[in-house]
């Protein structure tokens, strides 16, 4: 069941101050995380770790914990966590990566793993997750899920045919031009059902395991903010003997191959400034066509997920970063 909010209107407007783009401290991440949590309704509050659901996983051999977020790098982040943990020792062609999420992680998921360890060990392993601005992951989730941008998977075509079919009142078998959702569509699905069940779709804040009780993360990374962030990450596994793991550039890890270019979490676009990327442009580009009214639809649907990370509206200078003063 989805958690409420209570927040109701778009911050930072173009007339907001250009903030620091600098990475926060973990010390005002922390607090703007919790901030956002407490005003909350959480209908449903884990208050152990092992009652997290299936988007939280524990590595026994790392003794570490984290949320994976789609389309906040999940399956890159993943890649990074079964290397470490010794299950894979190899490259995966981009139009695999999915594999990661099946049979290579599941095991790893609370709803499998929980049983075997005691909340304690929960309770003592390094936490963490990622977040995004929202703007840019409804886009993402878009381009790679329904525009057709890149090959589909059997089960994005049928949705997309689906969306595409109920926003244009076209019943089946009429052909479908094109084929599958355009943005402006697929935004009117969005706003006609309050969002999806979908976790490529559906509000990040309600795929974490936050309680109002006694779990919190160790460690919360901003996206756009990962290639420097996440070396603390790579830096705890690197401190609990995971030797053959090394700190570089991008998002944080790469592991000592015989091709030492091969980066463990790679990027989608050739330029890692997150203003340029182009999910940030085409974000900037779409929304800005759209009427007030459905932006503001849209923002009351993930306005949890903007003040999370107390994130920047895309007609901010600074959009897609987090804004703090710092």
């Amino acid at each position: 069941i989805r958690n409420q909010a209570v927040i109701t209107t778009i911050p930072h407007k173009t007339s907001t101050p250009v903030s620091n783009l600098q990475p926060p401290s973990q010390e005002w991440v922390q607090k703007q995380f919790s901030k956002a949590v407490s005003s909350l309704h959480l209908e449903h509050s884990p208050a152990q770790w092992a009652l997290c659901d299936q988007m939280t996983y524990y590595f026994p051999k790392l003794h570490t914990l984290f949320t994976g977020v789609p389309k906040v790098g999940f399956s890159n982040w993943m890649d990074v966590l079964l290397r470490a943990n010794g299950d894979l020792d190899h490259a995966i062609l981009p139009l695999k990566i999915g594999s990661v999420h099946e049979r290579l992680s599941k095991n790893y998921s609370m709803p499998i793993i929980s049983h075997l360890f005691t909340e304690s060990a929960f309770q003592d392993a390094f936490s963490f997750t990622v977040v995004r601005n929202p703007w840019t992951r409804m886009v993402s989730g878009f381009r790679a899920k329904l525009s057709g941008e890149v090959p589909l998977g059997q089960m994005a075509k049928l949705l997309g045919r689906r969306i595409a079919r109920e926003i244009r009142g076209v019943e089946y078998p009429g052909k479908l031009d094109p084929e599958y959702p355009t943005f402006k569509e697929y935004v009117r699905w969005l706003v006609k059902y309050q969002g999806s069940d979908n976790p490529s779709f559906r509000p990040q804040h309600t795929l974490l395991c936050v309680s109002q009780a006694d779990i919190r993360y160790d460690f919360i990374v901003p996206l756009e903010h990962a290639r420097v962030l996440a070396k603390w990450c790579g830096l705890k596994w690197f401190l609990m003997n995971m030797s053959n793991l090394i700190l570089v550039t991008r998002y944080g890890l790469r592991r000592k191959v015989k091709d030492s270019s091969y980066t463990l979490l790679k990027q989608y676009d050739n330029t890692p400034d997150p203003q340029e990327q182009r999910s940030a442009l085409l974000a900037k580009e779409w929304l800005s066509t759209l009427d007030p009214e459905i932006i503001e639809q849209l923002y009351s649907i993930y306005n949890a997920d903007f003040a999370i990370m107390n994130y920047s509206n895309f007609t901010h200078p600074d959009f897609p970063f987090p804004l703090h003063s710092e």
